[in-house]
């Protein structure tokens, strides 16, 4: 079926961002040897002797939103994870058999902000589908919890049009209108495709396909949070390959939204934002048009850019996007800051800033935070994710994204088979020289039009890419 492949807001950026990206690799690197670092005072050992990390440097308190992110980006990097196994577990909670962000016994621990829940299970997922055979007591509170998310669903009757849930009194509840979280049904739909794919249970299918024909029939983008709309996008995808025809673009339409949306386009002062993402819905009013936020700018491409496996027509648009994130991204990080321009200049460069603000007197933008702190382990984990995601070439501007690494939902995948984006945002061809993973040897060809673009190539393969366009490389590997 045709999708939606062009975005107005995409559109509207210039091919090539001002900013050349900053060594994403570096700087995911110097991340994660910060926070491990005990001297740093973001990792913590609690009452039981497992580790946990603040949500803000600085800060205090367990949560699986920042574990979630850090560990898994650990999975990533082929790192041994057994000592924070433990430190999962504390988040399950057996008398609602489910994992929530905060440990049992934690203030309010049991009322679940929509998205939170959607998120730290996506978290917990992938954790336990990637350790499972080495953590085997960890698939039955997994699987709970999915069940959980189910009994949930069919007690708000799928509809998320709240804040959350107080699982305690059996209720939703919603503190403000503008705290409504409609778009967690995307986020529900892929936690049951994952769940699909873990246990083959076609209850499962059926939740995930019941939730997103709700997430797709929206007539107005039912955006709250972007990790909902991230994982959806993905989940649209996976649905597709196991026979839906869903509108793949229409989910990444949420995302790529500047009016009603996320996304913001255009220059704060003298550094572009582009590709930047908005916190929350809040009331669209001009004070959070004003704000973006770093974990919900690293967040979407984790969980998008594996969508284009199934839906390679979109990766002109994803790629045109992708490059400008990892250009203006850099503005959370306090070492590409003016000091002026930055709330805690003290403080090491390695976690990021929470968000950005553009501010009509004084310099802008504004490196901050909110009142938790100004510092985010949880959004900076991101970092880690990308540094897995993403390698460089001899051209700054141009950059190789694995599809693979943070696919979750690829349990039919063919053995050895991987998958890179490349974009080329210039107005001519260029030839790119992509290592390939393990050296090879592999055949590569584009996915979409099934162009060959090599037939064997060992340790670097030189690949063509037409002129303002991204090509999916699909790399067989040959014996």
């Amino acid at each position: 079926m045709a999708i939606t492949t062009r975005f107005a807001a995409i559109d509207a950026m210039p091919e090539l961002p001002r900013a050349v990206p900053p060594d994403w690799n570096r700087i995911g690197r110097r991340f994660k040897q910060y926070v491990l670092n005990p001297e740093n005072r973001v990792m913590f050992v609690n009452g039981k002797g497992n580790s946990h990390f603040a949500a803000f440097h600085d800060g205090t308190g367990e949560e699986l939103i920042t574990l979630g992110g850090v560990v898994l980006g650990a999975i990533f990097q082929g790192e041994d994870v057994s000592p924070y196994m433990g430190s999962l577990r504390d988040f399950y909670h057996p008398d609602h058999r489910m994992f929530f962000n905060r440990p049992k016994g934690a203030p309010k621990a049991e009322m679940m902000e929509y998205w939170y829940l959607m998120f730290v299970n996506a978290l917990a997922a992938g954790i336990v589908k990637r350790k499972a055979g080495e953590e085997p007591g960890l698939v039955p509170m997994l699987r709970d919890s999915m069940d959980g998310l189910i009994r949930l669903a069919h007690r708000v009757r799928y509809d998320f049009n709240d804040q959350g849930f107080d699982f305690d009194h059996d209720v939703p509840f919603t503190f403000r209108e503008e705290f409504r979280q409609p778009d967690s049904v995307g986020g529900y739909a892929y936690l049951m495709v994952f769940a699909y794919d873990m246990f083959g249970d076609d209850r499962y299918l059926t939740e995930a396909r019941i939730a997103m024909d709700r997430y797709l029939a929206f007539p107005d983008n039912p955006w709250y949070e972007m990790p909902n709309t991230a994982m959806a996008c993905h989940a649209a995808a996976r649905l597709n390959r196991l026979g839906s025809r869903y509108d793949v673009g229409r989910a990444v339409s949420y995302a790529f939204d500047h009016e009603k949306g996320p996304l913001h386009v255009g220059k704060w002062g003298d550094r572009e934002v582009s590709g930047l993402m908005r916190g929350w819905f809040g009331n669209l009013d001009e004070s959070e048009r004003r704000i973006a936020y770093s974990l919900e700018t690293l967040v979407l491409l984790p969980y998008l850019l594996p969508a284009l496996k199934e839906e390679p027509e979109l990766a002109g648009s994803v790629g045109k996007y992708a490059l400008h994130a990892a250009s203006n991204a850099q503005w959370f990080l306090a070492d590409r800051m003016p000091e002026e321009s930055q709330s805690t200049p003290h403080f090491a460069p390695d976690v990021p800033y929470e968000n950005l603000i553009h501010r009509a007197e004084g310099p802008t933008p504004y490196a901050s935070g909110d009142f938790f702190g100004h510092r985010s382990v949880y959004g900076g984990a991101m970092t880690i994710w990308w540094d897995a995601m993403m390698s460089r070439t001899e051209d700054p501007f141009i950059w190789i994204w694995d599809l693979d690494t943070t696919d979750f939902l690829g349990r039919d995948e063919e053995e050895g088979t991987r998958h890179r984006l490349i974009y080329n945002p210039y107005g001519e061809e260029r030839t790119v020289r992509a290592a390939l993973p393990n050296g090879g040897p592999y055949r590569g060809e584009a996915l979409g039009g099934g162009t060959t673009l090599f037939d064997r190539a060992e340790g670097i393969a030189d690949v063509r890419v037409p002129a303002g366009t991204g090509i999916v490389l699909r790399l067989e590997r040959l014996p």
